[in-house]
């Protein structure tokens, strides 16, 4: 059975689009559910629609608004924010992230290196993603979300440089593996990940897409099911493409 709604838009005008992004941010850094997310910005088009207003004339800040609205509805023992990943939680996907690095690596070369500065240079990356994810959800939650872009940015370039700086400075090879060891281990780390990832979001799907009241469940879930088997997939097809495009590159050069 569909519900119509012919009073709820479905296409917001280019004005009310980043206070619309502001206010899910701040409602996900306070660990406020798609569903909930969907049924407040119903009620925000509802409103905008019946006055005439936009988002910011009627509700001001994004971030005020969303702590507001959570600070009302949730129970005193629930108003915490939404915590982010932890490094334990980032460490667990350092084995698909080796796997790709292996698999780049491998373009244009017989043998593979593993060396020091390698490895340190991966684990690197991990932690820098949950250190983002701090800052990009604190931005949200004052209401910085342009600060928080900012300071993302110039963690993932510190990282970059610092991964760099270990790959030249460490040298040292812990082991030098064939190119087809190399290409085989990666691509089992990647594709066991990524299997191990799949099966968790077909059974119980973390990913938790923004939806409206009257949007049937079965599809919702559907959808966080297939942000989940996207997400799983995403460091082996980035291999994938890395590996194509140093492999393509390494023959177009001379020599």
């Amino acid at each position: 059975m569909t519900t119509d709604r012919p009073h709820t838009r479905d296409a917001h005008p280019g004005s009310d689009a980043a206070w619309r992004e502001e206010l899910v941010l701040a409602l996900r850094a306070r660990d406020v559910d798609g569903a909930r997310i969907g049924e407040v910005l119903a009620e925000v088009d509802e409103h905008c629609r019946a006055s005439g207003e936009d988002a910011a004339e009627a509700f001001g800040d994004p971030a005020a608004y969303a702590a507001a609205r959570t600070v009302d509805e949730l129970d005193p023992s629930d108003r915490s924010p939404r915590r982010s990943p932890s490094v334990r939680q980032a460490v667990a996907h350092l084995p698909s992230l080796l796997g790709l690095l292996l698999v780049v690596a491998c373009a244009g070369r017989t043998t593979v290196p593993v060396t020091v500065g390698w490895l340190l240079a991966a684990a690197l990356y991990p932690v820098a993603a949950t250190l983002v994810v701090h800052v990009v959800l604190d931005a949200a939650l004052t209401g910085r979300s342009r600060r928080g872009l900012v300071v993302a940015w110039a963690l993932l370039t510190a990282t970059s440089v610092a991964a760099l700086a270990a790959v030249l400075l460490l040298p040292g090879v812990l082991v030098t593996l064939p190119r087809t060891v190399a290409l085989v281990g990666g691509g089992t780390l990647l594709v066991a990940g990524a299997l191990v990832a799949t099966r968790s979001a077909v059974r119980s799907p973390d990913a938790d897409v923004v939806s409206r009241p009257w949007d049937d469940p079965a599809d919702v879930r559907r959808r966080n099911v297939r942000a989940g088997v996207l997400a799983a997939w995403l460091l082996p097809a980035m291999a994938v493409v890395g590996y194509a495009g140093l492999t393509a590159l390494d023959a177009a050069l001379p020599g």
